[in-house]
């Protein structure tokens, strides 16, 4: 949390994009985990004027999940 609240900080004195994975990472499987809030909630608290873009990205983890991936 407070690397995020840097990132938030960041956002706003340097006027920077910032992407998160607010469930924690990529699904290795293509299961969704939980969405965790706390992340968003922390850079919208150092940075308000932040516009927020809700993004799925479908299959992405049959890229992450090939061996020979490089």
């Amino acid at each position: 949390m407070t690397e995020l609240g840097r990132l938030g900080t960041d956002m706003k004195t340097k006027q920077w994009s910032a992407m998160i994975f607010p469930e924690g990472t990529r699904s290795a499987d293509g299961v969704v985990r939980t969405f965790q809030s706390a992340g968003m909630a922390m850079l919208l608290k150092k940075c308000p004027e932040a516009l927020i873009v809700p993004v799925a990205i479908n299959n992405s983890w049959k890229m992450v999940s090939m061996v020979n991936f490089r």
